[in-house]
């Protein structure tokens, strides 16, 4: 499967390129290899590895980020798992979030300056977290 270089265009004589609809972006060799490898139902981390071993293509990050995180052990190989698996990690880090972080008290509430600089602290990484 190539890319159909030199074929002739498929416009007839008188319409514009500009009317057809838009060509799909062409993958590097590299990247099709990633996504040939991505698109089966189970994926074979072996490979992947040796795949990644010469760098992720740079046309594409998002078969970067996918293939990191398979071989990291946050996205499951197995496609049929991948949305359940990443259900279940952000029900935890929901949990977690729950359990350690607290709303910052109310300026005034205490009367050590040091509570002060805190709740300020405090205010701010409150102000981070969405970005």
């Amino acid at each position: 499967g190539g890319y159909g270089g030199g074929m002739p265009s498929s416009s007839p004589p008188g319409k514009t390129p500009s009317m057809a609809p838009p060509a799909p972006p062409k993958r590097s060799p590299k990247a099709q290899k990633f996504y040939r490898l991505l698109s089966l139902p189970s994926v074979d981390l072996a490979a992947l590895r040796q795949l990644l071993w010469s760098g992720a293509p740079e046309d594409d990050p998002k078969v970067r980020a996918e293939s990191w995180q398979m071989l990291l052990g946050y996205l499951p190989p197995v496609r049929d798992r991948q949305a359940p698996g990443l259900a279940k990690k952000r029900e935890e880090y929901e949990e977690l979030r729950r359990r350690h972080y607290r709303p910052v008290q109310v300026e005034g509430e205490s009367d050590d300056a040091g509570d002060a600089d805190s709740a300020s602290i405090l205010r701010q990484i409150r102000v981070d977290i969405p970005r």
